[in-house]
């Protein structure tokens, strides 16, 4: 991230970096769950919520950060005449008002630069506590164990902030950082908002720290990130549960525009599409789907296509036969509107996300957290040595899903030496997505 902020950038790419994404974020988090498990690493990670933040957060922090991020002098300026000498009374509906006082904290509500500012005083504060940490080696590695280079301590979206620590004791010193450091520019934790969970066991269910309890969760239940359910089990079957949770509320949501056999099915079907389709497959470039969960994934998109674009059954129609039927219908209309099926959209997601993942630069989290001990990894481990003082591919028994599985095994069947190179070229990636999708259909 570039610590410059200039007149010329969004309010977007004021906050964080342009290339920087949700599924960014979400596919390094997930990523570092999966191999946490596979190698028996333990993680601790802490969902942090703030309170009130942009009616709190003081003004001479927002200055601040803008000076820190060389902004130039007259945009400062100008944010500075916006925010000064603001006054307000208090109207007690009978007549009688207060004496008038400064407003001296909180950023304005509606005004598209806010989230800007707020996002960029966020930013500072936490980059004081990176390089703070960094020199007391807390955080987590995501890579080789002995490369510093790869430690990462917090991931952040706006506001949306998870810290990640190799200990409970590290994640109690963090937390008690990052609560004196918010403190210095008028900010809080909502303690009661959020969460932890440890990628190993543990019998306790809080954390305290200064005197505030933080909640433990158990890892297969997780927690919210970006709208997403983050767990540290290893997979991501809570998640997956989760948006099919979602797509039959928005489904319900919208059923009586969608269900109106009246109106125009394309439009109908169209609308689908935009809303329950999006909201079942949101960030779903990273899932690790078993063969259940994709035939589940098939069979919820048939369930709504039915009632959107199916027949009605016919009397002393069984109801099987009624099922096939409409059914095939729905689908046959699905496919004349352009939708194709969720699976089909999933594994082309996926394919699409692997090849921009390797594509790019090697300080990316998403790439470094994705190749952390793949498959080409071990590939230059002497045979059957036990390397980095840790133990063979699958350290804990059971069998464990890797998000890269597909794409190896689909990569062997080709003949190619590796997906990660070939997927570096993304003419021949391109060219390779519905090879893919249609193998990983068998």
């Amino acid at each position: 991230m570039s610590d410059k902020l200039t007149a010329q950038q969004t309010p977007e790419e004021m906050g964080f970096r342009k290339d920087y994404s949700c599924s960014d974020l979400i596919h390094m988090l997930r990523m570092i769950g999966e191999k946490a498990i596979e190698w028996g690493q333990t993680v601790w990670a802490a969902s942090l919520d703030l309170e009130k933040a942009f009616d709190k957060i003081i003004h001479d922090a927002v200055f601040e950060g803008l000076c820190k991020s060389e902004v130039d002098s007259c945009t400062i300026a100008a944010v500075r005449k916006m925010y000064s000498h603001q006054q307000a009374y208090v109207d007690l509906n009978t007549g009688a008002k207060s004496k008038l006082f400064k407003i001296l904290r909180g950023v304005r509500q509606g005004d598209p630069l806010s989230p800007a500012l707020f996002a960029n005083s966020i930013r500072i504060c936490m980059s004081t506590l990176k390089a703070k940490w960094e020199r007391n080696g807390l955080g987590t590695i995501v890579g080789s164990q002995y490369d510093e280079k790869n430690r990462i301590s917090f991931a952040m979206f706006a506001d949306d902030t998870t810290l990640l620590a190799k200990s409970k004791k590290a994640l109690k010193t963090m937390l008690q950082d990052i609560q004196g450091a918010l403190t210095a520019i008028g900010l809080n934790l909502n303690v009661d908002k959020c969460s932890i969970q440890c990628s190993g066991s543990t019998s306790a269910t809080e954390l305290l720290v200064d005197g505030q309890k933080f909640p433990i969760r158990c890892r297969h239940d997780g927690f919210r990130v970006l709208g997403t359910c983050f767990t540290l089990n290893g997979n991501t079957g809570v998640e997956f549960d989760k948006r099919m949770q979602g797509a039959f509320g928005k489904f319900n949501e919208l059923a009586p525009l969608l269900c109106k056999r009246d109106s125009c099915v394309n439009r109908r079907l169209k609308l689908f599409q935009a809303t329950v389709t999006k909201s079942a497959l949101w960030c779903a470039e990273s899932w690790t789907l078993t063969v259940k969960q994709k035939r589940h994934l098939r069979a919820v998109q048939r369930h709504f296509l039915r009632k959107i674009a199916g027949p009605r059954r016919a009397p002393n129609e069984e109801y099987v036969d009624w099922i096939r039927r409409a059914t095939k219908i729905a689908v046959t209309k699905a496919k004349e509107a352009g939708i194709e099926c969720w699976l089909t959209q999933f594994l082309h997601m996926k394919w699409k996300w692997a090849g921009k993942v390797c594509n790019m630069t090697e300080e990316r989290l998403a790439k470094r957290a994705t190749i952390w001990r793949d498959s080409e990894w071990w590939k230059d481990q002497p045979r059957g040595a036990t390397a980095y003082g840790i133990g063979p591919m699958r350290a804990r028994p059971g069998n464990i899903l890797r998000w890269e599985d597909e794409l190896r095994k689909f990569s062997e069947s080709q003949g190619w030496d590796s997906w990660q190179q070939t997927a570096l070229n993304d003419r021949t990636w391109t060219t390779h997505a519905d090879s893919f999708v249609a193998w990983a259909w068998r």
